[in-house]
């Protein structure tokens, strides 16, 4: 779950989250969700976390189809038009820093997502 600040809108919400990784979708590209998805990634980070990409992603896919009816001269026919456009979202991704002692496994990447 996002750690919005009190009375605050919640605009992140975790999506999928392991022992070392996780993924955070941003409902709003603004900057408000963008400051509750880095309070999230500090808190999943203690000792701090770099972002090492940025970008959209498809996430999925919208579909509208329209049927027209016509009367023609053996009869009545109809056609249908589909459309599809993709569905994105944002994401940043970002690792944990660790100290020289930690193992790989331990700075886990981790997803950021904003949907828009």
């Amino acid at each position: 779950m996002a750690l919005p600040a009190c009375g605050e809108l919640t605009l992140t919400r975790e999506v999928r989250r392991t022992p070392s990784e996780g993924e955070i979708a941003l409902m709003d590209p603004r900057d408000t969700a963008h400051q509750q998805a880095e309070r999230l990634m500090a808190a999943r980070c203690p000792k701090g976390y770099d972002i090492v990409e940025e970008g959209e992603a498809v996430v999925g896919q919208t579909t509208s189809a329209d049927t027209t009816r016509h009367k023609g001269f053996f009869g009545p026919t109809q056609s249908t038009t589909a459309q599809s456009e993709d569905r994105r979202e944002w994401r940043v991704k970002y690792k944990c820093k660790t100290d020289g002692a930690a193992t790989a496994k331990a700075a886990a990447m981790h997803d950021v997502v904003v949907r828009y």
